[in-house]
């Protein structure tokens, strides 16, 4: 689920243009006017406190102040629903986390598995300066608990951005230290809404903090954590999950990549409609259908921490990959 739309990435010779404000405003985010410097203009409390801060009007009254544009984050524009949303924004600020949400290992890189290249497929995301830096960006209907570098083990840092610490930099902005670098989405031209991105981050990067403090034990990566909630799936998701692997679901690599992909969902609390969902839409034209989805049966009578993981599944897709390349 999706709301607004970020397109238009242009500027004009007195800064950043209305029509990009106006789309940045409807999508979620809470724009904030920066001059060459690449400094907000005037304090932006009002603007973090006030979701409603900036209409149309407003904008238009004082585009002039944007020769760049930032963004705070917190609480934003509601959903279709009336609901309260929250934009929060990812940090990659270190090379070893970059390798861990690339999924690289050995030197070898699956990107269309990782959780960056999944969320370039899905949501905002902006390439920073650094050779390996990202802030992806999404809205929950839940604020959490902000991450800073200070939480994070030396060489591991991120953040997650949820409150009022700071203010990310937006396209098409200029960096303050270069004249050349433009900051560009890499990703989608609308923010996604997702209530568990929060605790996927922090499954992926709970080894990257200093200390498990209660609010982020809980979100510990081993298996069978009883204190993680399931991963329930989206439609969207499950089809996403499914063009990705599609390609590669050749015979000869089924049996392998359905295995794989049926201890990695019950390893990681997908709840067992969920998964059916997927095997189904995956096997769709598979002559063995229902024995794909006996496997799964069987998968889920056992004990979770029994069953294959990641590796396993990331295994079977590299092999299938490399004959389908």
């Amino acid at each position: 689920m999706r709301i607004g739309s970020v397109t238009g990435e242009d500027t004009s010779s007195h800064g950043v243009s209305l029509q990009h404000l106006i789309t940045l405003r409807n999508a979620g985010f809470k724009v904030i006017p920066l001059d060459e410097n690449d400094r907000p203009c005037e304090p932006w409390t009002p603007i973090y406190d006030d979701p409603n801060y900036w209409t149309v009007e407003k904008l238009n009254e004082e585009v002039s102040k944007f020769r760049n544009v930032a963004t705070c984050v917190g609480m934003t524009r509601k959903d279709d629903q009336g609901s309260d949303l929250y934009l929060k924004c990812l940090d990659i600020d270190s090379d070893n986390v970059y390798k861990i949400l690339f999924n690289l290992e050995n030197g070898k890189s699956l990107e269309q598995y990782s959780f960056v290249a999944m969320a370039i497929q899905g949501t905002f995301v902006t390439k920073t300066r650094k050779p390996n830096g990202f802030h992806v960006y999404w809205l929950s209907h839940e604020q959490n608990k902000a991450i800073s570098t200070v939480d994070c083990k030396p060489g591991f840092e991120f953040e997650i951005k949820t409150d009022k610490r700071g203010h990310c930099t937006l396209p098409p902005s200029i960096h303050i230290e270069d004249n050349n670098f433009h900051y560009k989405n890499f990703g989608q031209d609308t923010i996604i809404i997702s209530d568990k991105m929060y605790s996927e981050i922090m499954i992926l990067l709970s080894d990257c903090l200093k200390t498990q403090s209660a609010d982020n034990q809980k979100y510990h990566s081993y298996p069978g954590n009883k204190y993680r909630s399931p991963i329930v799936l989206s439609n969207e998701e499950i089809q996403l999950i499914c063009d990705s692997i599609s390609p590669y679901y050749k015979k000869g690599y089924r049996n392998p990549i359905i295995y794989g992909l049926c201890g990695l969902f019950h390893k990681y609390d997908v709840p067992h409609e969920s998964a059916i969902n997927v095997i189904q839409t995956l096997a769709k034209v598979d002559e063995d259908r229902k024995s794909r989805l006996v496997t799964l049966d069987e998968t889920y009578k056992k004990d979770s921490k029994a069953v294959t993981g990641i590796k396993y599944f990331l295994d079977a897709l590299e092999h299938a990959i490399g004959v389908a390349g």
